[in-house]
């Protein structure tokens, strides 16, 4: 029973696990090009109204926060007047720390979103 499996045995766990290895890859990559289909699919579905509200949305979204930066730089440059080097230089540190956490934020959210509407396709083909 505990017989050592010699060269040839571990030749053949090698090749098996490899072959095992290989179709467990082959079924992810189907799956992965499943679902790409299917959302290309449902994308090219989508109404061209609902295209155009989409676009008109992120314009009007751009548009807002380009204004709601414009009075974020008043602000700041109302507030650093009356600061010393020292605290001028601390607030831009601290801005800096802010926005690169805003930046990271939005990949996040970018992310998310994305996720989400992939789990809102797939309760939807589900449903179907």
């Amino acid at each position: 029973m505990n017989a050592p499996l010699g060269r040839t045995g571990l030749v053949g766990l090698a090749l098996g696990a490899t072959a095992g290895c290989g179709l467990i890859a082959l079924l992810i990559y189907r799956e992965i090009s499943r679902r790409r289909s299917r959302c290309l699919a449902l994308e090219a579905r989508r109404p061209a109204a609902e295209q155009a509200a989409a676009a008109a949305l992120l314009e009007t979204l751009d548009a807002q926060e380009v204004e709601a930066q414009q009075e974020a730089v008043a602000a700041v440059a109302a507030a650093v007047r009356g600061l010393t080097p020292e605290q001028q230089l601390e607030l831009r540190n601290q801005l800096d720390q802010v926005l690169s956490c805003v930046a990271s934020l939005r990949g996040e959210v970018a992310e998310l979103r994305g996720g989400l509407q992939d789990i809102a396709t797939q309760i939807i083909q589900d449903v179907k």
